[in-house]
């Protein structure tokens, strides 16, 4: 995918999971602890970026 098809499909995923619990919970299924712990840093670094645009 380039950057705009990617930014579509996460925009939509978003838009279908209705809330965040619903994305959390679709995030996390099956992963470890130590996944959801990387999974977290990941999004708090992009939370932080998307922030300062």
């Amino acid at each position: 995918m380039d950057l705009e098809q990617r930014s579509r499909f996460l925009h939509r995923y978003i838009e279908l999971a209705g809330n965040p619990d619903t994305l959390d919970e679709d995030l996390a299924h099956g992963l470890a602890t130590l996944g959801r712990l990387q999974l977290a840093t990941i999004l708090e670094e992009t939370s932080r970026r998307l922030k300062q645009l």
